[in-house]
């Protein structure tokens, strides 16, 4: 499972900075009907399996700061997957977990446009938000101060 979910994930980024047409509008359809999202969406959902969990973190961290065109950017984050994300309630007494679900929401405050942030931030009622103040004063400086950072960016952006 944590090989595919990695091998899917270099896909996607190849494709994307190669032009290889994963995300093409014509060509969407493939990636669209292979439902790689909600495949994603429904593995995220159902299993306990720390590693698992960790590796989806960690794919969806590489996607967002790996990924340039703002078409995938934003096909991504209006996915049913990166809501699920940001709101599961994962074991945050784990701290490899809280390094990596903090590391990607880092990566989609400084990853996305004004506009991507702003529309993800209200359009989840405020998840992304509210996710990274659960850490603001978190023990470890790292997560503490990736959750900070998350909560200032989204601060400044103003509509």
């Amino acid at each position: 499972m944590i090989s595919s979910l990695i091998s899917m994930t270099e896909a996607l980024i190849w494709s994307e900075q190669n032009h290889a047409g994963l995300f093409e509008y014509n060509k969407i359809r493939i990636f669209i009907d292979s439902r790689i999202a909600e495949t994603l969406t429904f593995i995220l959902c159902s299993t306990s399996n720390r590693q698992v969990i960790i590796q989806l973190l960690r794919c969806s961290t590489l996607l967002i700061h790996n990924l340039t065109e703002e078409s995938c950017k934003n096909y991504l984050i209006s996915s049913q997957f990166f809501s699920e994300l940001i709101s599961q309630p994962f074991d945050f007494s784990d701290d490899e977990i809280i390094e990596n679900y903090t590391s990607m929401l880092k990566g989609l405050a400084f990853n996305l446009n004004k506009m991507q942030l702003l529309h993800l931030v209200t359009s989840k009622n405020f998840t992304l938000f509210t996710s990274a103040m659960m850490f603001f004063n978190y023990k470890e400086n790292l997560v503490k101060t990736a959750a900070r950072a998350v909560v200032l960016n989204v601060l400044k952006c103003k509509e």
